[in-house]
């Protein structure tokens, strides 16, 4: 967590254009230098979602792999305005190319979520599935089966929320 929230600043800028919330006298609340206040989860915005896909291309190939999915296609991820597409064979993700706006992914053969939910799509328990039901704007698309590979749910001893 500390070195994810280190990387955001150290890509915003500065802390000013990072905006964090920590629950009162958490760890990170003061590794961050932030002055106490309850929150309830944490809130990250992804600035360049192709660099962290490509970044990712193994571990999106493993579930690819894990999932048992060895059909050739390409996946489109719209967070409308912008967009990525990578082809995949055999188990295998291949390079991230990024676009523009796309307000229709569907249409494209692609899912659609919205930006601030990139990190839980790719890190949080409910995977795409869970996302749909709770959110509008989260929607796995013409293939359900891919995007379920692709994002499942992630179990992890990271905490990123706290209950009062």
């Amino acid at each position: 967590a500390y070195a994810l929230l280190a990387h955001a600043i150290s890509v915003a800028g500065s802390m000013d254009n990072v905006e964090v919330t920590a629950r009162r006298g958490s760890p990170l609340a003061s590794f961050l230098g932030l002055p106490p206040q309850d929150a309830a989860f944490y809130y990250a915005r992804i600035p360049h979602p192709a660099a962290l896909f490509e970044h990712l291309r193994p571990v999106l190939s493993s579930r690819l792999a894990a999932a048992g999915l060895t059909a050739d296609g390409e996946a489109v991820v719209s967070f409308f305005r912008s967009h990525i597409r990578f082809s995949y064979a055999d188990g295998a993700v291949g390079p991230v190319r990024s676009g523009g706006t796309m307000q229709a992914p569907y249409s494209a053969g692609g899912a659609g979520v919205a930006p601030d939910l990139v990190p839980a799509l790719l890190f949080g328990p409910d995977g795409i599935d869970g996302m749909a039901r709770k959110h509008p704007d989260v929607y796995p698309g013409p293939n359900p089966e891919l995007m379920r590979a692709l994002f499942p749910p992630v179990r992890s001893d990271l905490l990123t929320f706290y209950l009062p």
